[in-house]
């Protein structure tokens, strides 16, 4: 270890203690480089001294790397003083290369010999055999910062697992690809939790990994506390909505291949629950959607009577098609759709622009545009607001006020848990 790894991790303190959670972080008097260093960084730089003589599982995927491209499993392997038992993954696989939705099933590495489990199988959270004999479980998943991404809900239940087992949580942060100012959206009523939203958080909730697991962790989100603590970020600030841009960006999952994607879908990923495509079936999925019914003169037209929502939008037609790793079963496989291209230019209101745009769809073509039967809209929307608002023909203004009541409670609420400045 050279000199300045010394000098930062000479001094360990913990602080920011809450009842269950703690963080842990180094003497920051003593770094001299402004880099970004995601928790998997700051654990390496202390040699892993909290995992040492310990038996660990571990939550990852792909995009649990340290700043070298070395993925945590590699690295781990490597300490002869730490014994890696087993892993767990969560949608899109160990590889993120499993579509979106498909089972993935548990499996075993025999030439590490360690046990990976799905999280997104027939089981979404661990059975208490999974954890028998484990010392403490160590999380590490690149998020997006969108509520009804599905990397939160498989970290909560590992945490109410662990809570139940008394097993220790460790949280290895990463930055929130949106920032930690931008909060959008309506706060989910409980009513409508699943898998794709499980808390009463906005849409776009502005936090990161970490200081989400404490919210939750301290509220009482989950049924059983677990002893949490978080190994920060460092050299990563709230207002910063553009770290990716200059590092290397790890494609979260499948059909999020870049940071303009991950914006759209802030939006855009409320088509998942109508007959519209979100672009799935293509390489530029929530950047292409449409259908084969859509009749773009009228839509375009409408569209461009509302306010500028900081996206740029094109007339596209695409097919969508089964793309292995990417999208299986796209809608509207091998079928001509008309569409819209779309890009982010300024200051973006992806959710604003995907409701507004689900609206005109309706109004302009009644007999066709659906929401699907399963009421899918609801769960990812938070509500049934939403849909109701639109078969119903009502005010949309209504729902955007909600919003910024639901925005500034959320912002009041979240502040004693919030991790940077």
């Amino acid at each position: 270890m050279n000199k300045f790894y010394v000098l930062i991790f000479s001094v360990i303190k913990i602080c920011f203690c809450w009842e269950s959670s703690k963080i842990l972080v180094p003497n920051y008097s003593q770094i001299i480089d402004s880099n970004l260093y995601n928790g998997l960084d700051v654990l390496e730089l202390s040699d892993f001294k909290i995992l040492e003589n310990k038996t660990i599982g571990i939550v990852v995927n792909h995009t649990s790397k340290n700043r070298y491209n070395f993925n945590i499993i590699d690295i781990l392997n490597e300490k002869n003083n730490i014994y890696l038992k087993k892993i767990f993954t969560p949608e899109h696989g160990l590889k993120g290369n499993i579509s979106a939705g498909e089972f993935i099933n548990s499996e075993f590495d025999y030439k590490n010999d360690i046990e990976i489990i799905s999280l997104y199988g027939k089981n979404k959270r661990p059975d208490k055999e999974d954890l028998v004999d484990l010392d403490l479980i160590l999380y590490d998943i690149q998020d997006i910062g969108s509520r009804y991404y599905t990397y939160i809900s498989t970290m909560s239940y590992m945490m109410q697992s662990c809570g139940e087992s008394n097993i220790p949580f460790i949280l290895l942060d990463r930055a929130n690809p949106l920032g930690g100012d931008y909060i959008r959206g309506p706060i989910l009523d409980s009513d409508f939790s699943s898998f794709v939203g499980l808390h009463p958080i906005p849409i776009v909730h502005g936090m990161t990994s970490g200081e989400l697991a404490i919210m939750i962790n301290e509220l009482n989100w989950i049924n059983s506390r677990v002893d949490l603590t978080i190994i920060p970020i460092l050299n990563w600030k709230r207002k910063n909505q553009n770290i990716f841009a200059s590092n290397k960006w790890i494609h979260p999952s499948p059909n999020i291949p870049d940071l303009e994607t991950a914006k759209l879908y802030t939006g855009l990923c409320l088509l998942e629950g109508t007959n519209i495509s979100e672009g799935r079936g293509t390489y530029t999925p929530f950047k292409s959607i449409g259908a084969p019914f859509l009749n773009l003169e009228k839509v375009l037209n409408s569209i461009n009577k509302i306010q500028n929502r900081g996206i740029d939008y094109s007339q596209i037609d695409f097919t969508p098609i089964s793309i292995i790793g990417m999208s299986k079963w796209p809608k509207f496989e091998n079928k001509k759709c008309h569409g819209i291209k779309l890009s982010i230019n300024n200051n973006y209101d992806a959710l604003r622009f995907t409701v507004e745009l689900l609206s005109i769809i309706y109004n302009t073509h009644p007999n066709q545009f659906k929401f699907l039967n399963s009421n899918f809209i609801d769960k990812l929307y938070g509500s049934d607001k939403l849909r109701k608002t639109i078969i119903n023909s009502g005010d949309l203004n209504i729902l955007f006020k909600d919003w910024d009541l639901d925005e500034k409670k959320f912002t009041k609420k979240r502040a004693k848990f919030l991790i940077y400045n």
